[in-house]
């Protein structure tokens, strides 16, 4: 596995789940926590099973970042359809943002 995962990065499995937190790396082995509603839960994996967790909104910045005008319109038409009747962040907004 070419990531670094070290104690305290956001994971998840690679066949997917809720995100968690790496509590401790031993060997090849991750002992990785999460929240099931109000429960914490606590689970050891192989490193090889995990990946980094990339928050939805980050990854669409840094699209955002990399695709300048053409991806700020792409992700204000997008963020207009899904948030009809909730406050929609306007394309003036985004340019700002960045």
């Amino acid at each position: 596995m070419s990531e670094n995962l070290m104690v305290g990065n956001v994971v998840k499995l690679k066949s997917g789940s809720e995100p968690m937190t790496i509590q401790g790396i031993e060997n090849n082995q991750v002992l990785c926590a999460w929240f099931e509603g109000h429960i914490i839960q606590h689970e050891t994996f192989a490193y090889s099973a995990l990946k980094e967790y990339v928050r939805p909104l980050e990854s669409k910045w840094w699209t955002l970042a990399k695709g300048g005008a053409k991806a700020i319109s792409s992700l204000s038409k997008e963020l207009h359809i899904s948030n009809k009747n909730e406050n929609v962040i306007s394309q003036d907004k985004l340019v700002g943002f960045i």
